[in-house]
């Protein structure tokens, strides 16, 4: 996949302002969520069952759920920052993070890719939202997904004809989530890495580049 690679190597080039360079990568590995595959799928499964339905079919960013990461990263620019995780040489896990500008607010995206297949996309708000700033949000989301019931975005999942799902929280930062509906393949991800609490994370070259930044 060399436009992924291209992409690795250009983050990984050293900095002339190394202090610079440390900073940025913590702020992205702090901001990821889901964290890793281990995160994602056991947030997926402890998802609740509180759903309401919309017609409208949910896109991140107008990415559908299961587009390729190659076929992404050919029609996209280029990201803010790129994160690689590779599992026991079974299950690879790539996240690309953009600056975004939703409404008035500042935000970062980020697009979460498992062997290639876009999963997860999430919103990151700069700033945890007021109560006013956040009906404001609820109520953008109401209206484009036509969702009429009398219901707080806080409290239920909303979910359309494929299952995918949008989820708001307001907690330390406020986020949207999006998640594939395509429960068959988290299952089988969840499979094949076994008993994934015990999965083996392989450091990036990045990561061993620095191991000793904190020294």
């Amino acid at each position: 996949m060399s436009i992924l690679k291209d992409l690795s190597n250009y983050f990984q080039q050293p900095n002339r302002h190394n202090g610079y360079s440390f900073s940025r990568r913590e702020h992205y590995h702090n901001i990821l969520n889901p964290k890793d595959i281990i995160d994602l799928v056991d947030k997926y499964m402890k998802l609740h069952d509180d759903r309401s339905q919309t017609d409208i079919k949910i896109t991140f960013g107008g990415v559908d759920f299961g587009t390729r990461l190659t076929s992404f990263l050919a029609s996209n620019e280029k990201p803010r920052y790129l994160i690689e995780n590779n599992y026991n040489n079974t299950v690879n896990h790539s996240i690309l993070f953009y600056k975004e500008k939703l409404g008035k607010h500042k935000a970062i995206s980020q697009f979460h890719f498992v062997d290639d297949l876009f999963l997860w996309g999430m919103y990151l708000f700069n700033n945890y939202l007021q109560a006013s700033e956040l009906k404001e949000v609820e109520k953008v989301l109401m209206e484009k997904y036509k969702i009429t019931e009398a219901v707080s975005l806080k409290d239920v999942i909303v979910t359309d004809k494929e299952k995918n799902m949008i989820q708001l929280k307001n907690e330390v930062y406020t986020s949207i989530h999006y998640m594939t509906g395509n429960k068959e393949l988290i299952e089988r991800l969840r499979k094949e890495v076994g008993d994934y609490q015990g999965m083996i994370r392989i450091p990036t070259n990045e990561e061993q580049r620095n191991l000793f930044d904190k020294l």
